[in-house]
């Protein structure tokens, strides 16, 4: 198991250092914008809710965003953002929403207002562009892809993907969930109707699902900065596997002004920083036996596409060296998936998306890895179910 505490020692050569203000007092609490309530315009008070003097203490000197997917521990590094980039304004699920959005012109450009504030203010912030968690800026809405990246090109910000390499442990691997999916009959997650996760082919089905989400923020991030840019992509597992190391990394990108050190800013905050806890007691090498009553059966439907790695792996313990899906292979056409449409969700409109038509087919998602190009060389050595 991985400790609660990673803790890595940092040169002091050039260092900036920063006094540690541990949990940030109440006068912090006014630049935390939350997402509640945004279907209204914003107020004089909220438009001011961030001083001049907080601005001007704020290290950054460009927003940061963390275009983001849903179970990928996002809210721990947000967390740490505002502990380590203190006193900069945080928007976490900037348009975050439990209702449904009907994106009429008025609820459009309240959405595109607050998203402009929250750059303006050089702030930190978290978005959703493949959920409905993403308002009008995701792809839930047909223009939704392109008012997300009209908005960013050009606004100076730092963009980052944030993603999740195990997809399957993302839908039933973090405490608490794994033993309500354990036995048919128990009490299963509420967003999850009727026995989709009894049923082999449902499981696999949401594990592809969210792989597809993957790559749609993978590719927003892309849209909406240079390509110079596009190694800015980092995972839950980086993150799980070594806070300080991933922040660090996070850290690198991000325009800070002169007065401030990336590597001083995190010293001050080394030991708060803690894996998410997310990890799951039965990540053992077993895999998840156990999960299903038919155990079999999901692995041999994972195996047909080429994600039976998932199955053994843990959510940042004993991980395995990941795989692309293989959704055009004669073994997932025979398991039932050959018609497989990364865009279509059963008994809903086809949404948007960030990826060309072409970018969808069976062999351009086959090809297409939903984590960083450098992920092998950081976490996964050789593996038993490493790729050949």
């Amino acid at each position: 198991m991985v400790a609660a505490y990673c803790v890595l020692l940092w040169g002091a050569s050039g260092a900036a250092h920063v006094p540690k203000q541990g949990v940030l007092a109440a006068a912090h609490d006014d630049a935390q914008v939350g997402a509640s309530n945004f279907h209204r315009k914003l107020t004089p008070q909220e438009k001011r809710s961030v001083s001049e003097d907080k601005l001007a203490k704020c290290p950054l000197t460009a927003p940061l965003v963390l275009l983001k997917t849903g179970e990928a521990g996002s809210s721990a590094v947000m967390q740490a953002l505002k502990e380590v980039l203190a006193p900069c304004p945080i928007y976490a699920e900037i348009l975050n929403t439990e209702t449904k959005v009907k994106c009429t012109a008025s609820l459009v450009r309240q959405h595109e207002e607050r998203f402009k504030t929250a750059l303006s203010q050089n702030a930190i912030i978290s978005h959703s562009p493949q959920s409905s968690a993403g308002g009008c800026l995701a792809t839930v809405d047909p223009e939704g892809p392109k008012r997300l990246t009209k908005v960013l090109q050009g606004s100076g910000a730092t963009i980052v993907a944030w993603t999740r390499t195990n997809t399957l442990r993302s839908l039933a691997g973090h405490p608490g969930q794994g033993a309500r999916l354990a036995k048919k009959g128990k009490e299963t997650v509420k967003r999850f109707t009727g026995q989709e996760f009894y049923n082999a082919t449902k499981v696999v089905e949401h594990t592809m699902r969210k792989a597809c989400a993957m790559l749609e923020v993978k590719k927003a991030m892309q849209l909406s900065t240079g390509k110079k840019h596009w190694d800015q992509h980092l995972t839950y597992e980086q993150f799980g596997h070594s806070p300080m190391a991933t922040m660090a990394k996070l850290m690198s990108w991000v325009q800070l002004k002169s007065a401030f050190n990336a590597t001083g800013l995190i010293d001050a905050y080394q030991g708060d920083l803690r894996t998410p806890h997310v990890e799951d007691a039965k990540a053992t090498r077993q895999g998840m036996k156990g999960y299903f009553d038919n155990d079999k059966e999901v692995l041999g439907n994972l195996s047909a596409v080429c994600l039976d790695w998932m199955y053994y792996g843990g959510a940042y313990t004993n991980i395995e060296r990941p795989k692309n899906m293989c959704l055009s292979a004669p073994s997932s056409t025979k398991a039932g998936f050959g018609g497989f449409d990364c865009t279509v969700k059963q008994g809903k409109t086809k949404p948007a998306s960030f990826l060309t038509a072409a970018e969808l087919s069976a062999a351009a998602v086959s090809d297409n890895p939903w984590w960083p190009s450098d992920i092998d060389a950081e976490l996964y050595g050789s593996s038993r179910h490493s790729q050949s």
